[in-house]
């Protein structure tokens, strides 16, 4: 069907004027999160956390058990990143990469008001539904009080040290947890943001409402005033997930649409000869 139409997938009727004049876009400035380290020390934690104070939630978790793992490194985002990383500066993109202890949720919360144009997330993304059992101890502490209040608080992105509050290490007071809920993205101000790319799993997804469409990581990004959402539906690999996004980021800095950008890209996965588990999953929302 892809390949006989062009779909646009858009969160309200209000902006099908702007997607018909889009232009093309010119990405000045841009921030790369990749190859984290979620089990960073707490103490270090909280030395990165002190150039960011201004965003600091002061929440601390209690220590309890926790039967759900932790959350394991992505090497393959390395490379990934730093493959953009070259793409964005050949084009006269200023890059700003986030990798390892840097990654934090504060350098991330510190977009506030002044989002760069294009951010880039390749980490672990999460959304349980009502239905499954979560024993993550960083959950303990999360009151909702809706279904929708729910699933934007048990969708999210993972950050440096996140490991930490997963399994019920005590975080500094004043330290953010390395754990971002859709919850407190929609709290941020991200209206100069003009594409954020979510190379990472299920962030695409959420609980649906009949009236007013899916509630997790893509509403708190559009609460957020975020432009455009690249995202996914299910768990890629990290080398197809690398494949594309290469593709991707080649046909959007030639000068074509985010939109045009995925689909050829996902042609050309199509041409290698990968099913569409590996390219389909992921979808545009404007």
């Amino acid at each position: 069907m892809a390949e006989l139409y062009d779909f646009h997938e858009v969160s309200t009727t209000a902006i099908i004027n702007e997607v018909k004049q889009y232009a093309g876009m010119d990405y000045l400035n841009a921030a790369l999160y990749g190859d984290i380290n979620y089990s960073e020390d707490v103490d270090l934690m909280a030395e990165k956390a002190k150039g960011y104070s201004l965003y600091t939630s002061g929440e601390v978790l209690a220590t309890r058990s926790l039967n759900r793992g932790t959350w394991d490194l992505l090497p393959g985002t390395k490379e990934e990143v730093e493959n953009i990383s070259e793409m964005l500066r050949v084009k006269g993109t200023n890059v700003h990469m986030l990798t390892q202890n840097d990654a934090n949720e504060e350098s991330f919360k510190a977009f506030d008001a002044n989002a760069p144009a294009l951010i880039h997330i390749a980490t672990h993304g999460f959304y349980f539904p009502p239905e499954e059992d979560v024993t993550s101890s960083f959950f303990n502490g999360l009151h909702s009080y809706t279904q929708k209040d729910y699933s934007m608080l048990y969708s999210g992105l993972l950050f440096a040290g996140g490991n930490n509050a997963w399994t019920g290490n005590e975080i500094d007071e004043g330290v953010e947890d390395g754990i971002l809920t859709a919850d407190e993205i929609s709290r941020l101000d991200l209206s100069a943001n003009k594409l954020i790319v979510l190379s990472a799993c299920n962030t695409g997804l959420g609980d649906i409402d009949n009236v007013d469409g899916v509630f997790g990581l893509q509403r708190g990004l559009k609460r957020a005033g975020a432009k455009t959402v690249l995202m996914s539906l299910w768990k890629v690999p990290d080398k197809e997930t690398n494949d594309l996004m290469r593709m991707f980021y080649k046909e959007l800095l030639n000068g074509n649409t985010p939109q045009q950008s995925l689909k050829s890209a996902q042609k050309q996965m199509m041409a290698e000869g990968k099913t569409p588990y590996y390219w389909a999953g992921f979808i545009l929302l404007d």
